[in-house]
């Protein structure tokens, strides 16, 4: 197909004020520049049309966002996080589709957001076992009417798989792409090793930035970093005081064109996640040649290499987080530069923008084909 039109669907996109997404508007840049045309759809209560970062994005509610996705007439639609208001619309829509699990579309919340307080715990079942159930349905049903799945590790695909009891044979996996061109390597000599820095979401507990406010009590020699914004902020704020932890709470949004260049002070990225399917950030991190100490859990070890890349440690142990950070201070300068050119140079064999956008690209038109074959 000499040029493709892609119509995007999402909950949610980023613009300058707000960052939900932010990897699905990296992928929309990357398609823009291979010279296919993207557009954006978002189903919401206030019509709006804006374009951010060259992306153009429609926001209206379903009635007008389907005038608008006939009028545009996209060869196929790429269809991000189908949950239950964005899957049954996305299953209405005759075009050929491809639609990409991240998580929660498909796996049980409590499993997805747990603490390590039971209790806590315990009410998120009660309450959200209905919704789950609903949610895991539609989306299930929706892959069903899609030509191809693409998982972001094989352990989403496996895992989606278990919470939905179904198999999917047209399933992919390809990695969330990273744009090594603007990640790029941050000269070692202007890092301090001494300082790390955590990039996530304030807005729930699954990144462990609990965990490395802990790491961290009474700590002199290393300082982190933690920057996002969300409703556990204050939270984080009270329990790194009374733990004197050498943490600062860092309430920003950093547009996701100008990551790479905040990154560039720091000596490593720290990840302590409950659950993570890739961790997008970690691998952005990865790219500027950050060493990066992060949890055995989820997609994650398939993206680092203990020993290799950084450190691996079990989930919710502070105690395992501290010794990995204090390992990482006792390497040489040697040894942090070959772990810091293996952080990039893993980054660029396995999830690296030239790569990734080749294979998405291939798959959307393949879908082209595949549904008009379909239909003969």
């Amino acid at each position: 197909m000499n040029h493709l039109k892609i119509g995007i669907l999402a909950p949610d996109y980023p613009n300058e004020k707000k960052m939900p997404f932010a990897f699905i508007h990296s992928r929309a840049k990357l398609y823009l520049e291979q010279g296919v045309s993207v557009y954006v759809f978002v189903v919401s209560k206030h019509e709006h049309h804006e374009i951010y970062e060259g992306v153009e994005i429609f926001r209206s509610n379903k009635k007008k966002l389907r005038e608008k996705i006939k009028d545009i007439n996209p060869d196929v639609l790429a269809v991000h996080f189908p949950n239950i208001l964005l899957a049954p619309f996305a299953q209405s829509l005759d075009y050929p589709k491809v639609a990409w699990i991240h998580g929660h579309e498909i796996l049980w919340k409590p499993y997805i957001s747990a603490t390590p307080n039971l209790l806590i715990n315990l009410k998120k079942w009660v309450l959200l076992i209905p919704f789950n159930i609903i949610q895991i349905y539609r989306t299930r049903r929706f892959l069903n009417h899609v030509e191809y799945v693409v998982f972001v590790s094989k352990w989403m695909k496996e895992t989606a798989e278990l919470h939905s009891l179904k198999r999917y044979a047209n399933a992919k996996i390809i990695p969330n792409p990273v744009d090594t061109e603007s990640f790029k390597f941050a000269a070692i000599e202007k890092r301090d090793r001494k300082r790390g820095i955590s990039l996530r979401g304030f807005s729930n507990t699954k990144y462990g930035l609990d965990i490395a406010i802990k790491a961290f009590s009474k700590q002199d020699q290393v300082k982190l970093d933690i920057v996002g914004k969300g409703i556990y902020r204050d939270k984080f704020i009270s329990l790194s005081k009374r733990l004197n932890a050498n943490v600062e709470i860092i309430e920003k949004v950093i547009p996701h064109s100008k990551i790479a260049e905040y990154y560039r002070p720091y000596g490593f990225f720290v990840a302590p996640s409950r659950i993570e399917a890739q961790g997008v950030a970690m691998c952005e991190a990865m790219a500027c040649g950050l060493p990066v100490i992060s949890t055995n859990v989820g997609g994650i070890p398939e993206f680092i290499r203990d020993g290799k890349d950084g450190y691996l440690v079990p989930k919710n142990d502070s105690e395992q987080l501290m010794q990995a950070v204090n390992k990482l201070m006792a390497l040489s300068k040697e040894e942090y530069n070959e772990m810091s050119n293996n952080a990039r140079e893993n980054v660029l064999n396995t999830c690296s923008s030239s790569i990734i956008t080749r294979m998405e690209l291939d798959i959307l038109t393949k879908a082209v084909t595949d549904y008009k074959q379909r239909l003969v």
